[in-house]
């Protein structure tokens, strides 16, 4: 077996998952075998875990299906062995060329995209079609930099995993955690089709007549209960959000309220779990001390100042919010986002 290379072998092992032929739990075991010895070992890691031959790898060689490109994606299939769930996603997204899923053995296209969504300045938001569930779903995908750091994709893997297990009716629910053929992270969430908190009291601000029919004060008091329930749930938890604002709150069809976007939350206590890996324990990677995260506008003064790792914080971004919507304004603005925390300091 010394004629082929590892990223070789990668490639021929990939098609036999995808065929049939090979054992996908014993193949991802192999890899992470492989992943933990040294690089001049792991063809033979390869060989003792799945029982290799010149027979099999002749089979496997001359298969009708197409191989794996050699290079980065064989490193990539090693890296994506723990999490097999994870897609091609092109340059250009609306062509939509998507990786199967070998290791479940869906022949089929595991996502397909269908619009976009959102952007914001760490992150995008697409509607894919997940085909192995068969419906829409909405998927966050980190946005890479070249500056990048560590750090950084472990916050966003932590905001999948710690969102993932708040399991409340109005916290947004995860379906998926994986990595991009381009290096790029993202999860799959529940897509709610009809708008933010935001866009409705930006209506009724403006009078307009639907708006005003459909969001009476007990509607929007009912709305906000369901808000604070979700918050209370996620401090029984151990997490702060630390940046609750309208448009953080999404409306559904059927009277859902989903409290999303826990990028910037702060995990206190043991009850969740994260790592800064695909199941591999790490130290935390929350926001560091004295700095500042959040929105002028519902941010607490000590927030202002960079403490935010009590509850307290939340529970002042709740009142802000309850101010906004009864009175159709934030409590305080100001012409910058300094300005605004000046004012939310001195009260006035």
């Amino acid at each position: 077996m010394s004629e082929w290379t590892f990223e070789e072998l990668l490639n021929l092992l990939g098609n036999g998952v995808s065929q049939g032929r090979i054992n996908p739990s014993r193949y991802a075991r192999a890899l992470l075998e492989a992943g933990a010895v040294h690089p001049r070992d792991r063809i033979a890691v390869l060989r003792r875990h799945l029982d290799l031959n010149a027979e099999t790898l002749n089979t496997l060689r001359n298969s009708a299906l197409p191989r794996m490109p050699s290079g980065p994606a064989a490193e990539l299939q090693y890296r994506l062995a723990r999490f097999p769930q994870a897609i091609h996603f092109p340059e250009n997204p609306e062509k939509a060329a998507l990786m199967p899923t070998p290791p479940t053995g869906n022949k089929g296209l595991r996502y397909t995209f269908l619009r976009k969504i959102g952007r914001g300045s760490s992150a995008r938001v697409i509607l894919v079609m997940d085909h192995n569930l068969g419906r829409e779903v909405a998927m966050k995908i980190q946005l890479s930099r070249p500056d990048d750091k560590d750090d950084l994709r472990a916050r966003f893997l932590e905001e999948a995993q710690a969102t993932g297990q708040l399991e409340h009716p109005n916290i947004i629910p995860i379906y998926d955690l994986g990595m991009l053929e381009s290096g790029e992270l993202f999860y799959t969430m529940k897509f709610v089709r009809k708008s933010n908190f935001r866009r409705v009291i930006h209506r009724l601000r403006r009078g307009h007549p639907d708006t005003t029919h459909n969001y009476g004060l007990i509607k929007l008091l009912t709305i906000f209960n369901q808000i604070c329930m979700a918050v209370d749930y996620a401090h029984s938890k151990g997490v702060i959000h630390r940046d609750l604002k309208p448009e953080n709150i999404l409306l559904g069809d059927y009277g859902e309220v989903i409290v999303m976007d826990w990028g910037i939350a702060k995990l206190i206590g043991n009850e969740i779990q994260t790592s800064g890996s695909f199941g591999q324990p790490s130290g935390r990677k929350n926001t560091p001390e004295n700095t500042v995260y959040g929105t002028p506008e519902y941010m607490a003064p000590e927030q202002a100042m960079g403490f935010s790792d009590q509850p307290a914080v939340d529970i002042y971004s709740l009142g802000a919010i309850l101010y906004e919507l009864l009175c159709l304004s934030p409590p305080f603005e100001g012409k910058s986002a300094v300005k605004t925390m000046i004012k939310a300091a001195r009260e006035k």
